[in-house]
């Protein structure tokens, strides 16, 4: 299949100028030396999208996900570096962003449509696909100012699936809403695969590997992607009984082991690995080391599987980790140098 980029990001810079003088901390602290200025959130960032891509920005809060979107969908404009986007965008990044509280639901579809450059034939011919979508049919017909935020994700959500757009935005849309309509979403999602180019962001890791051909990683308005796939390689051909040292870059395994802490882990062989070990692994869609406690080890089609989940995320799908995906077993946790 011919690639055919429809998003291209070229060394995007992107600043926001905080005025803090005029904040409630500034006046009743009379902090003077506190000096006003623009703060850059994307640093230089360069990525491209193909047509028929699903693509997850995954990272901290305040790592620059939600204004990469925001200046995908030309809500913002770059200070410096180039944006080209090739089709027409459906985003649903700011929740309720669209619709108006004092309207419907069936209201709001017909706004947020136009919004989204539908034709009044498109929109009559996908309305009620959307509102059965949407799971909203006993409320389509009051103000959505009554709606949780769990329902205007929902409605936001089908509006921009059933829309003409070939590039779909979604900010953190699964964040909100019950499991069964998430599930249902993700499959959606996946029907779209090579039809549409979606970009989402979302703290949900499972959730990205099960939807997206690929994860970019961000941390401080920078990709990271490079050097996380450098060290994962270097980490895979240590030789065995290797100790090594990794940084946790998330609160997965809270409060155990905390982002930002370091981790002594040691490479061990695969089939030595037990229930309630703590390991370090990847994704192959996922450049990040990723630390989850072995919950259970099964065999499936002859091999041997390990079955994970992060002590603070324990309720969400478990992982299964093969073989090829695993880094080492941790040994110490809060040790830099061993």
């Amino acid at each position: 299949m011919k690639i055919i980029p429809i998003i291209i990001f070229n060394q995007v810079c992107k600043s926001f100028t905080l005025n803090r003088k005029t904040s409630l901390k500034w006046r009743l602290s009379n902090i003077g030396h506190i000096k006003n200025g623009p703060v850059k959130i994307i640093k230089d960032v360069t990525f491209v999208i193909n047509q028929g891509e699903t693509v997850g920005l995954f990272g901290p809060n305040g790592s620059g996900k939600s204004t990469i979107l925001r200046l995908i969908a030309k809500i913002l404009t770059p200070d410096s570096g180039t944006i080209l986007v090739k089709g027409k965008i459906a985003p649903v990044i700011e929740l309720g962003s669209g619709l108006h509280p004092e309207l419907t639901g069936r209201e709001n579809i017909q706004l947020y449509s136009s919004i989204l450059g539908m034709s009044n034939q498109h929109i009559s011919s996908h309305i009620e696909k959307i509102i059965s979508f949407s799971e909203l049919n006993e409320f389509i017909d009051i103000p959505i100012k009554k709606y949780s935020s769990g329902m205007k994700a929902r409605l936001a959500f089908s509006v921009a699936i059933f829309s003409d757009a070939s590039i779909l935005l979604f900010d953190e849309v699964f964040a909100v809403g019950d499991t069964s309509f998430r599930d249902k979403s993700i499959r959606i999602l996946s029907q779209m695969k090579n039809s549409r180019s979606i970009l989402l962001t979302s703290h949900d890791l499972s959730l990205m590997q099960q939807v997206c051909d690929r994860i970019l990683i961000l941390d401080k308005g920078m990709l990271v992607n490079e050097q996380n796939e450098a060290l994962i390689e270097f980490i895979s051909q240590m030789p065995k009984n290797h100790t090594f040292v990794a940084e946790a870059t998330s609160n997965s395994m809270y409060p155990l082991i905390k982002r930002g802490d370091y981790i002594s882990a040691k490479k061990t062989e695969f089939n030595d690995i037990k229930a309630d070990d703590i390991i370090l692994f990847y994704l192959p869609n996922l450049p990040e080391i990723i630390v989850h406690r072995v919950v259970d080890i099964i065999n499936e089609n002859k091999e041997r599987i390990c079955i994970t989940k992060g002590d603070s995320v324990f309720g969400l799908d478990a992982w299964k980790i093969h073989k090829s995906n695993y880094l080492g077993k941790v040994i110490k946790i809060g040790e830099k140098n061993i």
